[in-house]
């Protein structure tokens, strides 16, 4: 198994042999514009009877297809109501009856949706092919980006393409059902055909028989007519264009990407730069009372950091090292005795990612303090890392790489609970994994392919016959995890006629 640094490396080496197609060099005159393409998600697709939203500062509103939404709205279907709304191209949400969901962040690289009560689907299109053989941790495949469920007591986090379904029912009682695909919750990994069940802070996984109801089959049908319609787009003039013209080509540069270029080549020169937000973090100095963190923020050292319920956090501790801390979580920022950085975890749980690889030899690779509980955990190794402090002491987690606490050396896929003056070091389960750590290692994974999403996952463009969006595919080849590919692409290869 390859090292996470090493991973990283190949990510960036090979980056542009998935981004990029081998065509000839584009010129302004042959661009086809984005009339009719979304580059992201956000909108209803459909929507059935009564469905309402209600913005942070609205009242309750209904819902129509082709509405916008945004951050912090709140979905409601009535009694007989159903909805669909498109997040990133290639993953739907879809809602049935008596269903309450919030849409907590809409952010490409980090969509979170919080459902209180009823049921949801999350289809995610399957990239078709096979993973490459160098990636580092298969349970956690590059292409696909982050999908974080809340629900009241804990979340899941989804990793890969497939079929998901969500029931919050009136005891909140709390059920994933993973008929296709791979999701992890509460240190555990739930791969096809297996459900979770969370209840009273307990959770339970199981095989499930698939048994499906109206809410299954109307989703199932909607999966089928979107795969339809992007097969009807063959006829549509844009796509003409591309396969008649060999110079023609979709221009799918946004503002977005070309924001993020730049946020990407500052994040590699400061340290201590908070790199990503999701609202609900906050910091104070010695000088200064509690007030909220954004983006481009610059920690220095003695800043106490805390995140809410709903706050989340990245932090470019170095060029190539990265913090993040999930929710409910408290943190100093400070210096060690080398002048290197040390974070005492206060509370909560916090995740360091360390990938100098080859450059380490250039320079004195710093020695990083993990503190929690009174206890000083020294990461000694590029890895992963991932320390929680809790009323019963420190767990500190060596998914990769090596530390240290006094005399006593803590290896790859290892944990030392500390507690009462002891440390126990126990192995950790190769898939003793949850939402956190799936959420912390794909922002890493999509530092450089983030700055590319479209050209990889597609674009949803709007099918005039059909009344609703659909997928248009990048680079990847995609299908229905219901069944159906999306043939219909913007991508053209040399080594091939024209696959579209």
């Amino acid at each position: 198994m390859k090292t996470i640094p090493t991973f990283l490396i190949l990510v960036l080496i090979f980056a542009p042999a998935f981004t990029q197609s081998p065509q000839q060099p584009r010129r302004p005159e042959h661009a086809i514009p984005l009339d009719g393409f979304l580059t992201k998600g956000g909108v209803v697709n459909f929507a059935e009877s009564s469905v309402t939203y209600t913005g942070a500062r609205s009242i309750p509103q209904v819902v129509k297809a082709g509405m916008e939404l945004g951050n912090g709205d709140t979905i409601q279907t009535g009694s007989d109501a159903r909805a669909e709304i498109l997040l990133n191209p290639g993953y739907y949400l879809r809602l049935s009856a008596r269903t309450q969901l919030t849409l907590v962040d809409l952010t490409p690289t980090n969509l979170t949706l919080k459902i209180e009560a009823g049921s949801a689907i999350v289809e995610v299109c399957v990239i078709r092919g096979r993973m490459a053989k160098w990636e580092y941790d298969r349970a956690f495949p590059f292409q696909y980006e982050p999908v974080t469920v809340r629900f009241p007591g804990n979340e899941f986090g989804i990793v890969s393409g497939g079929l998901y379904r969500f029931d919050v029912n009136e005891d909140r009682e709390t059920r994933l059902r993973v008929s296709n695909g791979r999701a992890f919750f509460a240190g555990q990994r739930v791969d096809s055909g297996f459900s979770a069940t969370f209840r009273d802070d307990a959770a339970k996984l199981e095989k499930f028989n698939i048994q499906t109801d109206e809410f299954d089959e109307w989703s199932r049908q909607r999966s089928q007519s979107l795969v339809r319609s992007n097969d009807t787009l063959k006829n549509s003039k844009w796509y003409r264009t591309l396969k008649s013209n060999s110079r023609s080509y979709l221009d799918t540069e946004t503002d977005e990407e070309r924001q993020s270029k730049r946020a990407a080549s500052i994040v590699r020169a400061l340290g201590g730069f908070v790199s990503f937000v999701q609202p609900g973090v906050f910091v104070r100095d010695s000088q200064s009372d509690w007030h909220a963190v954004e983006n481009g923020h610059d920690l220095k050292y003695g800043d106490v950091v805390r995140t809410d319920d709903g706050g989340r956090l990245e932090i470019a501790l170095y060029m190539t090292c990265s913090l993040f801390l999930t929710t409910n979580t408290e943190i100093v920022y400070g210096s060690g005795r080398d002048g290197d950085a040390a974070i005492e975890v206060v509370r909560g749980s916090a995740m360091i990612i360390l990938g100098f690889g080859e450059e380490a030899e250039e320079f004195r690779r710093p020695v990083i303090t993990f503190a929690g509980s009174g206890t000083e955990f020294e990461i000694l190794q590029d890895g992963v890392y991932q320390l929680t402090t809790g009323p019963r002491g420190s767990d500190m987690k060596v998914y990769v790489g090596r530390a240290r606490v006094g005399v006593r050396y803590i290896e790859a896929n290892e944990r030392a609970l500390f507690g009462n003056s002891q440390v126990g070091v126990q192995k950790l389960g190769q898939y003793s994994r949850d939402s956190f750590y799936a959420w912390s290692v794909k922002r890493v994974i999509f530092l450089e392919n983030r700055l590319r999403r479209v050209q990889l996952n597609g674009l949803w463009f709007f099918d005039d016959a059909a009344g609703h969006y659909t997928l248009v595919r990048g680079i990847n080849w995609v299908k229905s995890p219901y069944g159906g590919n999306y043939e219909v692409g913007f991508i053209r290869f040399k080594t091939s006629a024209w696959r579209g």
